[in-house]
């Protein structure tokens, strides 16, 4: 994720670090990540569909030619020819869908869900924009709740990929929702594509922090002594206190099965499968369409 360089130069201010007495260990029942941590295992196949015992009508064949997308950069498409069949089929009497639920419904069951609404803890949502730098520190943007007009910058010292892997967690009795975009920067790579783009080189300003993997952080843009602005900032380094080495293990394993899946692809590229479509005319349609049809015919105009 590119972020405008301009926000990196904005370092004039005061700076603060963030960081908790390590004299104080954080209360682990109370920090923790909700639900599983992705690490790479792929997930459960859906069930392959039971296709009905379709009786085929008739059937009409064409030989075209697909091209299945690249699916790695660097990778060529393939093309080849495929098969194309459209089979018309007898109608299998599928069951119907459910009918939509009521326009108007029960006042009780209404009644019912806002007291369960109201009886759940309140659930804070972080949308947080997260700039990784050589896995060694990450620029976060965010706006405080309430404030879309007021955006806040912080340079951390933990690779925010470790940061990853999960939607929600809890810290100090509060749970967050977590909707961050995440992406890596080469610096070297960057500082090529400045020079080669406008022929100077404008490194990346980058305020002093703590060796990396210490969960501390400087805000940069901003009111450092915001307690409120600052709190899912804090709450995500106070989170790394207590699930740093699982989050970190959770990340390394999905990297490498992301470089196992890719060598896979590069060696198996996807092909081009024949295509089947199967089309059937609604019997019961059909039935309730008749009569409105014949009364259409047997209507009579008059001038």
């Amino acid at each position: 994720m590119k972020l405008p360089i301009g926000v990196c130069l904005l370092l004039g201010i005061t700076l603060s670090l963030h960081a908790q007495d390590p004299a104080v260990p954080p209360v682990v029942g109370q920090t923790a990540v909700i639900g599983p941590i992705a690490n790479g295992t792929p997930s459960a196949s859906a069930p392959v569909p039971v296709s009905p015992n379709f009786t085929v009508k008739s059937s009409w064949t064409e030989r075209v030619v697909r091209e299945e997308p690249a699916p790695l950069p660097g990778m060529t498409p393939v093309r080849k020819p495929v098969n194309v069949t459209v089979q018309l089929v007898e109608d299998p009497h599928l069951t119907p869908p459910p009918a939509p639920a009521p326009g108007n419904p029960d006042p009780a069951a209404i009644a019912r869900f806002k007291a369960i609404m109201a009886e759940r803890p309140k659930v804070d949502n972080i949308f947080l924009s997260a700039t990784v730098y050589d896995h060694q520190r990450t620029m976060l943007r965010w706006h405080p709740n309430g404030h879309p007009d007021q955006e806040m910058i912080a340079w951390s010292a933990l690779d925010f990929n470790t940061l990853s892997g999960f939607g929600q967690f809890t810290y100090n009795g509060k749970d967050y929702n977590l909707f961050m975009f995440i992406g890596n920067e080469n610096s070297k790579k960057r500082l090529l594509h400045l020079q080669q783009q406008i022929g100077a080189l404008q490194p990346t300003a980058i305020p002093d922090l703590p060796p990396t993997g210490t969960p501390a952080f400087v805000v940069t843009q901003g009111d450092p002594t915001d307690a409120d602005a600052i709190a899912p900032i804090t709450a995500m380094h106070e989170l790394y206190k207590v699930e740093g080495p699982q989050l970190v293990a959770a990340y390394q394993a999905r990297e490498q099965a992301r470089i196992e899946h890719e060598a896979w692809l590069r060696a198996n590229p996807p092909q081009p499968q024949d295509v089947l479509i199967q089309v059937w005319k609604r019997e019961e349609e059909a039935a309730q369409m008749a009569p409105l049809q014949e009364t259409t015919t047997n209507t009579e105009v008059t001038p």
